[in-house]
């Protein structure tokens, strides 16, 4: 729950600074009345109904989106396992040349 303020009989001035510490703020405040703001209510919806419109978001989200052919997903596909496959091979010759630095550690 929120406090408002309101403030009575106070002249309003406009502070430049973002500062909540500043003495502007600081009398401002301390004149005011705080008043607790009344709780909003909202109507209570079945969750069958919540589920249904959440799944109707779903499928026209899904009419939107542009599924690829049955040749570009087979491309991207070839794509994506040779740079895992480049990636892979990165990773294991550095991993050899670092087997190999500490072992010329272990050694001495």
């Amino acid at each position: 729950m929120s406090d408002i303020i309101i403030v009575i009989d106070i002249p309003i001035v406009i502070s430049l600074t973002s500062d909540l510490r500043s003495p502007i703020y600081m009398v401002l405040e301390s004149e005011a009345i705080k008043v607790k703001a009344a709780p909003t209510t909202t109507p209570k919806v079945k969750f069958t109904e919540r589920a249904g419109k959440f799944f109707k978001g779903v499928w026209s989200e899904l009419k939107k989106v542009h599924w690829p052919t049955r040749k570009e997903a087979a491309t991207y596909t070839g794509v994506v396992l040779i740079a895992v496959a480049i990636v892979a091979v990165m990773i294991w010759i550095v991993d050899m040349i670092f087997s190999y630095l500490l072992g010329l550690i272990n050694v001495i």
